[in-house]
Formats: structure tokens, sequence, C-alpha cells
């Protein structure tokens, strides 16, 4: 064997090891941005189950949550404040998991459950009437996802085990 066919010989196995290098690094990046997604879909999971836990702890935070979602604007100024904080709070977490949605970092399977729960929080009557006093406050993403949700929710209507019989 000459000099020659060595070099190529070495030259392919060079290059053979860079092939394989590279679907590695792939494979490795599929995996890791996985498992980010899974990380994220946790994180903003953890977040709406937060909110949730506060106000399931406090029978009183639960009648004034119906209240809240059901007759906003008739509710006495102080009442009227802590709905408006607490809308607020549940929509940032909505325009976080939008987010996340539009740039592929959640489960897709995630954010289509999530969308339910948005179409029945728009089709309270209180959070309707909060959402067009307040939605200025909002990015215009999420004012364009959320505008369409809203006539969705208008058109199926109030019919939530929340109502005020």
């Amino acid at each position: 064997m000459n000099w020659e066919a060595a070099g190529a010989i070495g030259e392919i196995i060079g290059a053979s090891a860079v092939v394989l290098s590279v679907i590695y690094l792939y494979f490795q990046i599929k995996k890791q941005t996985e498992e980010s997604r899974l990380a994220a879909t946790r994180e903003l999971s953890a977040q709406t189950m937060e909110l949730m836990s506060v106000l399931l702890a406090n029978p009183e935070l639960v009648t004034r949550y119906g209240k809240s979602v059901q007759m906003y604007e008739d509710l006495p100024n102080e009442e009227r404040l802590w709905a408006a904080m607490l809308f607020q709070r549940m929509f940032r977490i909505i325009e976080q998991q939008l987010m996340h949605s539009k740039n592929s970092h959640v489960e897709e399977v995630y954010f289509e459950s999530v969308e339910k729960t948005i179409q029945e929080m728009l089709s309270f009557p209180g959070v309707q009437q909060w959402w067009e006093k307040s939605n200025y406050m909002f990015s215009e993403m999420l004012r364009e996802y959320v505008q369409p949700q809203l006539e969705i929710a208008k058109e199926k209507g109030y019919n939530s085990s929340f109502k005020i019989k």
C-alpha cells in the first residue's frame, strides 16, 4: 500500500467520523429540545395549578371567584379590584402559554387542553366584561388570539357549572 492509498483511507475514516458526529449531535439536540418542551409545559402547568390551589384553599375565594366570573361589573369596588387582579394573573399565564405554544416550546396536546379552558373562561359574562375594559394591557399577540376565541365562546353561550341558578 502506498502513501496515497493510506491517505485516502484516512480521509474516508475522518469523513465518516464527522458524519457520525453530526448524526449524534442531531439526536442529542432533538432529545434536548423535547426535554425543554416538557420542562416548559410542566412549568406553565405548575403556574396554573398554583393559582387554582390558592383559590381552592379558601372557600371564601371560591365564592368570590364564582361571583366574579358571572357579574364582574356589578361587584362592589373591593371585590371588582380583586377579580381584576385575578383575571389579569390568569391572562398573563395564558399569554405565556400562547407565546410558548407559538414558538413550539410546549407540548401541543397541552395547549389544546388549555384552549378549551380559555374558551370556557371566555364564556363567563364577568370575564367578558373585564376583558372588554382591560385587554389593552396585554400583548397584541394575546388580543389577536383571544378575539376569535371570544366570538366562539359567545356563540357557544354561557353554560357552566359556575352558573348561579
